[in-house]
């Protein structure tokens, strides 16, 4: 969940706090429920609505440094590192750009 949050938050600290609502949230309705549709698109649906929620109250989040966070694939060489940074915040610039939908979307 944290995963699914962060990759259209871009920001660790709020991808946490917001799967922690989920979560809550999940405890709070869970008499209401029903077991016609997956758990996990009830659980997802529930994420979504608390990100549009955010987005809607707060606007648009601050992103944190792409050097702070921890990455799972190092590159062979140096050039290989640089050109692997450059291709990631191009990347996240234009999903920045796209419509909170849309930014779902890829998210997803």
């Amino acid at each position: 969940m944290i995963h699914f949050l962060y990759r259209m938050v871009q920001n660790q600290a709020v991808s946490e706090e917001l799967a922690q609502e989920v979560f809550l949230r999940v405890y709070r309705s869970r008499h209401s429920y029903e077991p016609t549709a997956k758990f996990t698109t009830w659980l997802f649906r529930i994420a979504v609505n608390l990100y549009k929620n955010r987005i809607r109250d707060q606007g648009r989040w601050q992103k944190t440094d792409p050097k702070e966070e921890d990455s799972l694939q190092v590159p062979a060489t140096v050039e290989g590192a640089i050109e692997s940074e450059q291709r990631q915040e191009l990347l996240e610039q234009a999903v920045e750009k796209l419509p909170p939908k849309q930014r779902q979307a890829v998210a997803m």
